[in-house]
Order: structure tokens, then sequence, then C-alpha cells
């Protein structure tokens, strides 16, 4: 895909495309707290025009923002780079980095494909499915109490035996 480069674009940062009806795709570095869409992997001049590959990578290597501790939830920060998250994170980082190094970012599910919305609402009821397998017997019951007395079960033998 062809996209036209916004503004100079930084090796190691966050990137986010931009796009309106009629009008060719724009990439540019993302916004503070926004999700991203790509990641430049070298510095490209503003009104260039260049191809997006599409790695599939679960993990970029991106500038740090401020000092970050492995482990810990980020964001997008100021001209894509990577900040500690505030609100809601992109991933997390797999090692400590101080500002300006690179650090490897691990995309999470929730960034991945645009990030959270508003649940929607509830599906049908699906169709029921097939029968399971009978199970095993289960173990015998407690007997309970008897419904005779001692007594009577002494009379009832009595009777049985003439």
């Amino acid at each position: 895909m062809k996209v036209l480069v916004n503004s100079d674009i930084l090796a190691n940062r966050l990137l986010s495309l931009e796009s309106e009806e009629g009008a060719a795709p724009t990439i540019a570095h993302t916004e503070a707290g926004g999700t991203p869409d790509f990641h430049s992997t070298r510095a490209i001049e503003a009104d260039s025009v260049v191809d997006v590959n599409f790695s599939g990578k679960s993990t970029w290597r991106i500038e740090a923002g401020e000092a970050i501790v492995a482990g810990v939830r980020v964001q997008a920060g100021e001209d894509g780079v990577l900040i500690n998250a505030v609100e809601s994170d992109i991933g997390y980082v797999t090692a400590t980095v101080e500002e300006g190094e690179i650090a490897t970012l691990v995309r999470t599910a929730g960034s991945i494909g645009g990030g959270e919305g508003e649940p929607g609402p509830q599906g049908e009821q699906g169709p029921q499915g097939p029968r399971g397998t009978k199970g095993d017997k289960g173990d015998k019951g407690d007997p309970g109490e008897s419904q005779f007395t001692a007594d009577e079960v002494t009379a009832l033998k009595a009777l049985i035996q003439e």
C-alpha cells in the first residue's frame, strides 16, 4: 500500500494512518494517547510517497520518550514515542529503558486492530447442540431411615415365620 508522508518521520516511532474519502491515505506520528497502525524502521522525509510493509510482528522496536521499567504498560507519547501508560495502553516493554533508548514493545490484543470500543448488543440464542453421551452409573445412594420402628420389624418377622 502506498501512502503519503504528512511530516518528517523519525526512525522507530509509532505511526497512524489517516485517510479521507477521495484523498490519498497519509501517515504521521501517532498522536499522544492514540492507537498506532504501523511503526517506522527508518527516517522518512515529509511529502514522500512510501510503500507500507505489513510484517505481522507482535513486537516493535520503538524509541522511549521517558524512562520505562520492564513489564510496565505503555502508550503513545508526543511524536510517536513510548511513555508510561496513564489511561489506556498499547502493550508493554520487555526491558528497562531510559529516555531516547530503543525499547521492544510487545503489542497486546486490545491494541491490535483499533483498541477497545463499546460492547455490541447481545446476540441471539444459538441452536441446541447435540445430545452428549450417557454418563457412567452413579454410586449407590444412602438407604435413608427405615420406614418401620424396631418393634414393627420384630412383629413383621414373627408374622412371616408363622
